[in-house]
């Protein structure tokens, strides 16, 4: 595919500032030779880079993005070299919305969000990899919001603090695919959730791995501060690298954040390869299966401050239970039947039923509508009568019945009720329909 780079720095529809005098087309590559470009119109391109290139191209290289303008980079990508922008290869200053289409490829700074607006992404992201530390691939640096329809993956080495997505401030990072932590140096996040923003994942996320020799150390898929992580998918501790692979744990809860999971937490193989861990006074909220290995829990819990309310069942694997926790709470499901199992074994043990808690009555001998149990977690279902319902004298609850049936009661039910063909209820009905015997009883009155 034919290159095209800028010449100088200015508007991308200014032909002036390109190689050739040509604006890039679908088909080229573009490098973008050190120079700024603005945009300011949408764009197709092959790919974005600042990486050296044939013909005297040099590393480096920025697009602002000051207005509402649309970017797609395919099939190969956008791409930031081992140059580091600060902010981004491509930066977005506006508070409105674009669309970004093609692969985030391994580099660093590649984009970033300045001003609270709204970046649609989809494609693949991956981490900074091969780089100097202390680099991450996107960086929301606003209040703003990053949505991203794709993985976030690690497909090669990556050195210390490294991050595939940095949200530095309060605002939000939505993603519809999965998440993994990186490998090789410390602490490559996949995400790193630095205040109090909101994270939210519809996938999978994983602890990182290390595929080679070396060593990887806290290989986060998701490291969450004081904010707020949602996952809808499993979450589970990374695997054994060929080299030591310390703490690839999923999900790393600290200081005072919240973590909300609907899905399946399960330990890694990796060393201390938990996958959901916090030493703080965080809150953990699972909704799904915990699953130890025989060396990692699920779940690690090690504040006698956290909050940790899970809904079962636990599967313990050997001596490792599915959580290390000091507190911990059930969620309150009526359908919900907690347990623990052994790994390899079909065998559970309840923990509580909450239709049957051990030394209180059952809901059918409490009176409706009444909440006891130890939790107030049980209802009672037995309808008592009202005494005037219960016949004169008879016990009902606390007291007794006062119903007194009177003759014309029984001469109404027969009428209303005994309808039956050739019943007394019927003849009586007939008797009275007649003309002719209704003036026989009438005359008899």
């Amino acid at each position: 595919m034919p290159n095209r780079w800028p010449i100088n720095s200015g508007s991308w529809s200014d032909s002036t500032i390109w190689s050739g005098s040509l604006i890039p087309t679908a088909s080229d590559d573009v490098f973008l030779n050190n120079q700024t470009v603005t945009l300011d119109q949408n764009i197709t391109v092959a790919s974005i880079r600042n990486t050296t290139a044939a013909g005297g191209v040099v590393a480096g290289g920025r697009i602002n993005i000051y207005s509402d303008y649309n970017i797609t980079a395919t099939p190969n990508g956008i791409e930031s070299g081992a140059s580091n922008i600060a902010g981004g290869l491509i930066q977005y200053y506006n508070s409105g919305s674009i669309n970004i289409t093609g692969t985030i490829l391994q580099g660093q700074s590649a984009l970033g969000n300045v001003n609270n607006g709204t970046i649609n992404i989809t494609g693949e992201v991956r981490f900074p990899s091969n780089v100097a530390s202390s680099v991450r691939t996107i960086t929301n640096s606003s209040n703003g919001t990053i949505n991203i329809i794709g993985n976030i993956t690690c497909p090669a080495s990556t050195t210390s603090n490294n991050y595939a997505v940095l949200n530095s401030t309060n605002g939000t990072i939505n993603v519809i695919g999965n998440v993994v932590g990186g490998n090789n140096g410390s602490a490559p996040y996949g995400i790193y959730n630095v205040q109090n923003g909101t994270i939210n994942v519809t996938g999978n996320v994983t602890g990182g791995s290390r595929p080679a020799a070396g060593v990887t150390t806290t290989a986060y898929g998701i490291y969450n501060i004081n904010g707020v992580v949602n996952v809808t998918g499993n979450v589970s501790g990374g695997p054994v690298g060929v080299g030591t692979n310390t703490d690839p744990v999923g999900i790393f809860n600290a200081s005072i954040g919240t973590v909300n999971i609907t899905g399946n937490v399960t330990a890694g193989t990796g060393v201390r390869s938990i996958g959901i861990s916090s030493t703080t006074a965080g809150i953990i909220n699972t909704i799904g299966q915990l699953q130890s290995t025989a060396s990692n829990n699920a779940v690690s819990s090690t504040s006698t401050t956290a909050t940790n309310v899970f809904s079962g069942p636990f599967i313990n694997s050997g001596s490792t239970n599915a959580i290390y926790c000091y507190n911990v709470q059930l969620y309150d499901d009526v359908t919900t039947r907690y347990t623990i199992g052994v790994s390899g074994s079909s065998n559970t043990i309840s923990l509580l039923s909450p239709d049957q808690v051990v030394g209180v009555p059952s809901g059918s001998d409490v009176r409706f509508g009444t909440i006891y149990g130890p939790g107030n977690e049980l209802t009672g279902s037995m309808r008592v009568p009202h005494p005037n319902s219960v016949s004169v004298g008879v016990a009902v609850d606390t007291t007794s019945g006062s119903a007194i049936t009177k003759p014309e009661d029984l001469w109404n039910y027969a009428l209303t009720s005994l309808t039956a063909s050739n019943s007394i209820g019927q003849r009586l009905a007939n008797t009275i329909s007649s003309q002719s015997m209704a003036a026989v009883v009438s005359a008899f009155g």
